[in-house]
């Protein structure tokens, strides 16, 4: 079975989420699921809900294609794009495909482990809006912008509504935006990691 992953930190998950993952598989015949892979950390990011919410909160974005991996949880300590590469690899039934927004084109090169990772997996290219793609690294596909539908959802725009007191129905799931609310999260600037 041929997998595309899309990896995050979910703080929370939201509709821009399942837009990538549902238009991957749309356009690439040969995929078969998409994964949901939460971080357990992120070097590069704060991260404001605790893992077992943002795992649980991830599960609301499931879909007859759609699932969810919590093999980064599981494993614990530091997340890097390379590590999860590498334990993914090691599931021989399935063949895996990396799935980045064009906002992270600029750093990917700085990431631990690129010169592996990008001979290990194969990547796609997700265009987001505000980042035009300038250049990909050699054999990264990309999406063509003409058809698809893209918008600028934002973890961090979301947690800001939460803490303003503002809605954030239609950015969410339904069953995530009471989680949010039900286990207060997003409330206060505090930061879980």
């Amino acid at each position: 079975m041929k997998i595309a992953v899309l990896g995050g930190t979910f703080d929370p998950p939201h509709f821009g989420h399942l837009l990538v993952a549902r238009q991957i598989m749309e356009n690439f015949s040969d995929i078969d699921r998409a994964w949901l892979l939460p971080a357990n950390t992120n070097p590069d990011k704060k991260i404001y809900a605790p893992t077992s919410h943002r795992l649980k909160m991830a599960q609301f974005l499931k879909e007859e294609r759609i699932d969810v991996c919590d093999l980064d949880i599981k494993r614990g300590g530091e997340t890097l794009t390379i590590d999860s590469i590498r334990q993914l690899i090691k599931i021989r039934d399935h063949k895996f495909t990396w799935i980045i927004g064009s906002d992270l084109l600029s750093t990917i090169k700085f990431w631990e482990g690129y010169g592996e990772f990008i001979k290990l997996v194969p990547f796609i290219v997700f265009p987001r809006p505000e980042y035009p793609i300038k250049s990909v690294p050699v054999g990264f596909k990309v999406l063509k912008e003409s058809h698809l539908l893209t918008a600028n959802y934002s973890s961090t725009v979301i947690r800001a509504r939460v803490r303003q007191g503002l809605s954030i129905e239609g950015l969410t799931p339904h069953e995530v935006t009471n989680y949010i609310n039900k286990h207060h999260l997003y409330k206060t600037k505090s930061v879980y990691v």
